[in-house]
C-alpha cells in the first residue's frame, strides 16, 4: 500500500497498522523514516495492545529527508532538518518489541522472518 497523492510524514505508520487490522492480522510491513516515527511512532503501542504483526522498518539517517529534499527542489534555505541520532531498536525493546540492526543486504539474509512473523 502506498499512498499516491500527498504522502505526509508518518502517514504510513497508522496506515500500515490499519491495515493490519482490516486483513486479520495478515502481515503488514511499514517503511518509514525515523523523522515520522519519532512525529508518529506512540502508533505503534496500538500494534502491540492489538497484537498486530506489522514490521516497521525505519530508514535512519538522523535527517527530515521531506524538509531537506523539499528545502533543495525550492532552492530554500537548509535549515531545521538534522535530527539528534535515535536508537530505534532500544526504543522498541523498552516497549517489549524485538527489533534488529540492518546495516546491509546481508544483515536482512540472516534474519529468521518465519521465526519473526510467527512470534506475538
Amino acid at each position: 500500500m502506498t499512498c499516491l497523492e500527498y504522502g505526509s510524514m508518518g502517514w504510513a505508520i497508522g496506515s500500515s497498522i490499519g491495515t493490519a487490522l482490516a486483513l486479520n492480522n495478515d502481515p503488514v510491513v511499514c517503511i518509514t523514516g525515523d523523522g515520522s516515527m519519532l512525529m508518529s511512532g506512540g502508533e505503534v503501542t496500538v500494534a502491540l495492545q492489538e497484537n498486530l504483526k506489522v514490521i516497521f522498518l525505519i530508514l535512519n539517517d538522523a535527517e527530515y529527508g521531506m524538509v531537506k529534499h523539499g528545502q533543495k527542489l525550492g532552492t530554500g534555505e537548509p535549515i531545521g532538518y538534522s535530527l539528534t541520532p535515535v536508537d530505534f531498536v532500544a526504543w522498541g525493546a523498552s516497549l517489549n518489541i524485538p527489533g534488529y540492526y540492518i546495516r546491509s543486504p546481508k544483515d536482512l539474509d540472516t534474519l529468521d522472518i518465519d521465526n519473526i512473523l510467527s512470534s506475538e
